[in-house]
């Protein structure tokens, strides 16, 4: 069972701490969530607790009492709730120590146990809902001993906000942001002290988890010894030129180069131009034209905007880069087509996601990217293979290319670099793209940003990449990739649902087509639906619900992430049938 232990300093005499901790309305004045706390039989009292112990909150109710008293300094806790969803059962001890100055130094221990529908995530969540919920009270007992007034409640954000979000209707969301301020393992929580289980990893890249002490201190260290500097012309730092050599192994193009980048965006833009950039030097300046897909998503700067393939996200700009083309995300026919009427004299390169991502999660159809890298190879076409989500792990491989069996001129990479401890990505780049750049007198490629091999980047990807190795995380992936797969694909007997799809750590639950012509708004009524049963997921191109969890995650919360999202579908099917009766 997992074990709770804390000590606190408190301003009054044990006399006066122990009055207070027995006492029924001092108790429910200073215990979170408490609702009704009575006097019981002996020295116990009946309570009523709202906590979220897993993916829901629930009301537990039940007994708090002391056993072997010696007041005021020492005693035994008894805890036995219960709730909706399961039990929580507990034991331990408190000692109360005088101090010099009429203080009291408090101590306690104990065990808990949740059993019932919630024990398998629960079982993991509870040393920190109890410590949360002890610490919590101890905090409202010294108040109470200070004299100091009750905190005042913030008062509600304001409907405006200076911060403007990325992807977000501003007039909507100004004022009922969510507020995240602290994360452990899969599960993060909000400013009103609400746990959620984090179904997308933040978006595709907190792949190791939250609370990783080792990336910190990492970055902290280096940021002591020497925060960056400038890694442009001949400059370098110990951490950039370490992480290139281990990103370039695990690569698996031979003798890879990495350029470094601020993130996934920069990355997209970086290898773009260089494909240009690379025809030019070799003495084929006309070939201009790069081949995106229809639903690929390759960041937001101009380049990734156009060579991506979702309509939307150029809404009112324009055109942003000449000579884009776009195919089918399925059709190998469809680029040889494209390739035969530009020419392929005309065309730089092709990219594409291993696994379209923000697209929808797309796998490819067998046979699909080994197809395609013979084509590109006999039209002399750049193939580019963006793996800013499926790179370092994904899908159960270090990159998804070696998933798929084919090797890229060209690799982006970012998010699951560093797990999203700080921001930074980059571009592997193979022999044929680096030769007239590396040989001879060379050719520069006059092209780079600020933070590129920014130093405590680089020092949490190297941190980050020690732990997916020694913890084979990777390889975790690879084994619960069925148990994902089967769990989201149990979705598709939902009447909401119309088609699911799993591969690796990364699923969508994609919605009825007859369901969204209803109701639009479907997949954001889910997603909210979702967040109050717990768990935090999103929309994907606005017909989609988007699962890609941290690698750590846990069996029993795989199953308690998509029951989660089952109960919100429920939700939603049953005020959808009660709309459409009433109408």
């Amino acid at each position: 069972m997992p074990r709770v232990t804390g000590e606190r300093m408190l301003a009054g005499p044990p006399e006066r701490v122990w009055a207070l901790l027995t006492d029924a309305a001092e108790l429910a004045r200073a215990m979170p969530g408490a609702g009704e706390v009575e006097p019981a039989e002996g020295r116990s009292f009946r309570t009523t607790i709202s906590l979220a112990v897993g993916p829901v909150k629930d009301t537990y109710e039940g007994r708090l009492g002391y056993e072997d008293e010696q007041p005021p300094t020492a005693c035994t806790i008894v805890v036995e709730t219960k709730g909706r969803s399961g039990q929580v059962t507990g034991r331990g001890a408190m000692r109360l120590e005088p101090r010099d100055g009429g203080g009291t130094f408090l101590r306690y221990e104990g065990d808990f146990k949740v059993s019932g529908a919630v024990a398998g995530v629960g079982q993991r969540m509870i040393a920190g809902v109890a410590r949360k919920t002890i610490e919590r009270t101890l905090d409202g007992i010294g108040r109470r001993l200070s004299d100091a007034p009750e905190p005042v409640p913030e008062p509600p954000a304001a409907p405006t906000t200076a911060l403007w979000h990325p992807f977000a209707n501003m007039s909507q969301v100004a004022g009922e942001e969510l507020v995240i301020v602290r994360g452990r393992g899969c599960e993060v929580v909000d400013r009103e002290g609400r746990t959620y289980l984090d179904a997308t990893a933040a978006l595709w890249y907190c792949n190791v988890g939250y609370g990783r002490a080792e990336i910190a201190s990492a970055v902290e260290r280096q940021l002591r010894e020497l925060s960056s500097y400038s890694t442009f012309g001949a400059y370098a730092n110990e951490p950039a030129l370490a992480l290139a050599e281990r990103i370039a192994r695990l690569s698996l193009l031979e003798d890879g180069k990495v350029f470094f980048t601020s993130g996934g965006s920069d990355a997209v833009d970086t290898a773009a131009k260089l494909a240009r950039r690379y025809w030019h030097a070799v003495g084929r300046p006309e070939k201009l034209t790069l081949i995106g897909r229809r639903h690929a998503y390759h960041g937001m700067h101009a380049w990734g905007t156009s060579l991506g393939g979702i309509p939307a996200n150029l809404e009112g700009l324009g055109t942003l880069v000449a000579d884009v083309v776009h195919v089918d995300a399925s059709s190998v026919e469809e680029l040889a087509a494209a390739i035969e009427l530009l020419g392929p004299e005309r065309v730089a390169a092709f990219i594409g996601e291993p696994v379209v991502g923000a697209g929808g999660v797309i796998p490819p159809p067998d046979g699909y990217w080994t197809a395609v890298a013979e084509l590109c190879r006999e039209h002399d076409v750049l193939l580019i293979a963006d793996e800013v989500i499926t790179g370092f792990g994904r899908l159960g491989r270090w990159f998804g290319c070696e998933r798929y069996g084919f090797t890229p001129d060209l690799l982006v990479f970012a998010k699951g670099i560093t797990s999203g401890y700080m921001p930074l990505g980059g571009v592997v780049v193979g022999p044929r793209v680096q030769e007239p750049f590396w040989s001879g007198e060379g050719t520069w490629f006059r092209h780079g940003y600020t933070y590129s091999g920014h130093a405590a980047a680089c020092a949490a990807g190297l941190a980050n990449l020690d732990i997916l190795e020694r913890e084979r995380l990777v390889e975790r992936v690879a084994d619960l990739e069925p148990l994902l797969a089967e769990q989201v694909h149990s979705l598709g007997d939902h009447p909401l649902v119309g088609e699911t799809r799993a591969v690796g750590l990364t699923a969508a639950v994609e919605l009825a087509a007859h369901a969204l012509e209803r109701e639009p708004g479907l997949v954001e009524r889910v997603v909210a639906l979702a967040r109050e049963q717990g768990l935090l997921t999103r929309s994907l191109r606005g017909c989609a619900l988007h699962i890609s969890p941290p690698f750590i995650i846990e069996r029993p919360q795989i199953q308690a992430l998509v029951g989660g999202l089952r109960r919100a579908l429920d939700v939603a099917q049953g005020e959808e049938v009660g709309s459409r009766l009433r109408t």
